[in-house]
């Protein structure tokens, strides 16, 4: 089957707000420590039994009560440490996670095919403006019937709506967007992929290896690495797995067209 070249095969890599090369991977930007004192529990202080009478005795019972507080203390300070570290985590976390939510993210490229024509990537990580300026010059030119992308309806195309209209291109926000399902303007194969109840699911690497595609070739990374890779200044990596995933998309869109009539 050859691919006419009004469709156009897209695949998006994004950034959380505020990730820079070369930056702590390991923190979010801005965030900074809270005092470890805000974290640690006063351990109980104890007083000698009024019944304890004989100094000897007393001496033992305040040499194991000072033993007993002094691990208490070490305790608490460990544990307001190990606070302090998941806090650190969990920032962290909630700011990657701005990656996969075009409200707090930002596009880092778009990898874009058209038919059986060359892959071509758009970087945006430096200047998403620029990038999706020129994304909406191919578009505008090049008039796609189809815009193909895995999970298209769940993240790609929502995304560069979001970040389209951030930008105020306001045109290429309303190329990716169809009013009704069946238009056919906006086309995911995630969704058209036959699911049954129980399987591993459809994302791209499930269906390629399902379909005999070796989807690791010229592909250096996975999704969830874009952001370490970005950081460490791997762009390499960034822009082969964008490309990678566009290749592999039209292998399986060439399926699904021959299965589903597209």
């Amino acid at each position: 089957m050859t691919i006419p070249d009004n469709i156009c095969f897209i695949d998006i890599e994004t950034l959380p707000e505020g990730a820079t090369v070369g930056m702590d991977a390991t923190r979010a930007p801005g965030w900074e420590p809270p005092s470890v004192e805000g974290f640690v529990a006063e351990p109980e202080r104890k007083t000698c039994p009024a019944h304890f009478r004989k100094p000897d005795a007393i001496e033992r019972w305040e040499a194991n009560e000072s033993g007993r507080y002094s691990a208490a203390v070490r305790d608490a300070w460990l544990a307001a440490h190990e606070a302090m570290k998941a806090e650190k985590v969990k920032a962290r976390k909630e700011w990657a996670s701005g990656s996969l939510d075009g409200m707090r993210g930002r596009i880092a490229c778009v990898s874009i095919a058209f038919g059986e024509g060359e892959i071509d990537v758009i970087e945006c990580a430096e200047d998403e403006a620029g990038g999706l300026a020129d994304l909406d010059a191919v578009m505008r030119r090049r008039k796609p019937r189809a815009i193909v992308a895995h999970y298209g309806i769940g993240f790609d195309f929502p995304f560069i709506q979001l970040r389209a209209v951030k930008h105020d291109l306001l045109g290429l926000a309303r190329r990716f967007h169809q009013d009704k399902p069946w238009d056919g303007l906006l086309v995911d194969t995630k969704a058209l992929w036959p699911m049954v109840r129980g399987s591993k699911g459809a994302n791209l690497a499930n269906v390629c290896a399902f379909l005999g595609i070796d989807h690791d070739v010229d592909n250096p990374i996975t999704g969830a690495d874009v952001l370490d890779a970005y950081i460490a200044g791997r762009w390499g990596d960034v822009v082969a797995h964008a490309a990678a995933d566009v290749r592999d998309l039209r292998g399986v869109y060439r399926v699904l067209a021959q299965v589903r009539g597209l």
